[in-house]
């Protein structure tokens, strides 16, 4: 029997019954899993969209999928913000249409409440976050800055 490479469950082949594989694997690498493989293309197409965003107005679009997943790992989970909710929203701490692109030195998770609080604000107007949140990040972000 085959597992699913990113979770480990089994896979059905020619036992009589449906596959769990979602497409045929490329290399035996790709085995996925309905479920994993939907993750996969989930966070594939929130990279794209935002990578998309950003180059249509001018800016560097350059974020990887690998880079916004060590994001959210670098807050364990959480809002960068916060520090409380889950950070699963692709926040810009320089909002595009400031100038701040989609890249490894410009986004933070965040959850869905302080997104709204920040609405498109640059960080030095923002009144809706603690001004100690947005330095604790501004201090993380600079960590990527090239010098």
């Amino acid at each position: 029997m085959r597992k699913c490479n990113q979770c480990g469950i089994q896979l059905g082949w020619h036992d009589g019954q449906l596959s769990n594989i979602v497409q045929r694997p490329k290399t035996i690498s790709e085995l996925l899993c309905y479920p994993c493989y939907h993750e996969k293309r989930r966070l594939l197409d929130l990279v794209r969209f935002h990578n998309y965003r950003a180059r249509k107005l001018g800016l560097i679009g350059t974020l990887t999928v690998e880079q916004w997943l060590a994001a959210q790992a670098d807050f364990n989970g959480k809002c960068a913000y916060c520090q409380e909710d889950k950070g699963d929203v692709l926040e810009h701490f320089i909002p595009l249409r400031y100038g701040g692109g989609t890249v490894r030195g410009n986004i933070v998770p965040a959850c869905d409440t302080c997104n709204r609080k920040k609405i498109g604000q640059h960080p030095s107007i923002t009144k809706n976050i603690p001004q100690e949140d947005i330095e604790r990040v501004r201090q993380y972000l600079m960590s990527f800055r090239k010098s």
